[in-house]
């Protein structure tokens, strides 16, 4: 399996934090779910919905996440 390693992860995390407690977040290119994976891993109180038109990377962020 080929991994995919997120583009300017700390960017996003440090540009896009949710408000403190939690929040709403739409990942509309959830793709592998890279980002997806750390945003929820450092603000589990994060209600994320991913969406993206390739199933096939759907199926692989379920597994991810």
């Amino acid at each position: 399996m080929i991994v995919h390693e997120p583009v300017l992860l700390a960017e996003c995390l440090e540009l896009l934090a949710p408000p403190a407690g939690g929040g709403l977040m739409v990942d509309a290119t959830l793709g592998q779910a890279g980002h997806a994976e750390a945003f929820l891993e450092r603000w589990p109180g994060l209600t994320l919905v991913g969406v993206d038109a390739d199933a096939a990377s759907l199926a692989t962020a379920r597994e991810r996440l």
